[in-house]
């Protein structure tokens, strides 16, 4: 339970960073590229310098099997060549977004298609969603446009597409999730309860017969008593 209550948490940030990134490039899509570049540059490198003083720190017990030093020094150097190259960086960023893109449409169309054996009534607005980020993941892999300004915009869009139905998604698994917890309860109560009507029929049982042998054995003394007069 705890580590699905973390994954959902983490899952919620990223969904949440997905929209405000995605809203921030429809707004300012002439400033959001470079601010996006310098912002992914400090965050990586913030985060694997993070890692490696955890590395450091932490008992040597709990280091272990924990590639908290890899990490670290992988995620401070992809910071520091992002922030160094910048220009590079934004070149092949629409490639990249687009290949994330067509990523998240084909996980879309699975989720989709889940639902709907679930039987949600709207699995079809997923399936939407994920044919429309296909369609974006395509166009921006192939790249057709000159204008740098409509690029960004189909990235803040295939982002906010993205971020919003995976907050769609997890909340739909976490609803699922609590009502298949539920349904072991509610079979154990019914269980519960037919144990108990069975144990008062029980308890009931026993007194017919003494019933029974009470009237049946009135007549036998009656009889004996006027035989003996």
């Amino acid at each position: 339970m705890e580590n699905v209550r973390g994954y959902s948490k983490s899952y919620y940030i990223s969904a949440v960073a997905g929209i405000i990134l995605g809203l921030a490039m429809l707004v300012w899509p002439e400033t959001s590229m470079q601010t996006f570049c310098y912002t992914l540059g400090a965050v990586a490198v913030i985060f694997g310098l993070v890692k490696i003083v955890m590395y450091f720190t932490k008992d040597r017990m709990e280091n272990l099997m924990q590639p908290d030093l890899v990490v670290g020094i992988t995620a401070t150097a992809f910071g520091a060549f992002v922030l160094l190259k910048s220009e590079f960086v934004l070149s092949i960023l629409p490639f990249f977004t687009g290949v994330f893109l067509l990523i998240g449409a084909i996980l879309k169309l699975q989720a989709a298609l889940d639902l709907k054996r679930l039987e949600f009534r709207a699995w079809w607005v997923v399936l939407i969603i994920s044919i429309a980020m296909f369609a974006l993941g395509g166009l921006l892999v192939a790249n057709p446009f000159d204008a740098a300004r409509v690029v960004v915009i189909l990235i803040g869009a295939g982002l906010l597409a993205d971020g919003a139905t995976n907050l769609a998604d997890m909340f739909l698994i976490t609803s699922l999730y609590k009502k298949a917890r539920n349904k072991p309860k509610e079979k154990n109560v019914a269980v519960h309860v037919v144990d108990a009507e069975e144990a008062e029929e029980i308890t009931k049982e026993p007194s017919a017969p003494a019933n029974t042998a009470k009237t049946s054995f009135l007549p036998s003394v009656r009889r004996k008593s006027r035989e003996k007069a």
